[in-house]
């Protein structure tokens, strides 16, 4: 472990309010802004993805929602 770091996000999500704390452990050496840079582009990934699977695949517009069924699918 080289690294620990603590991030605090304060905001409105869907009109309430909210207020997190994140914790990261790493094994880099970077500067605060190396590694917010790092932590907000992982978003921009996850949200990209998301993106895909839900419009392009339409994920969400699936009708299987019980059991391992869901987990099973996306796999494939």
């Amino acid at each position: 472990m080289q690294s620990l770091i603590r991030v605090e996000r304060i905001g409105t999500r869907k009109g309430k309010k909210y207020h997190e704390i994140v914790c990261y452990i790493s094994s880099l050496i970077c500067t605060a802004k190396e590694f917010a840079l790092g932590i907000r582009g992982h978003w921009g990934i996850e949200n990209c993805l998301h993106w895909v699977k839900d419009v392009v695949l339409k994920e969400d517009s699936s009708t299987i929602r019980l059991g391992n069924a869901p987990a099973n699918l996306s796999i494939i």
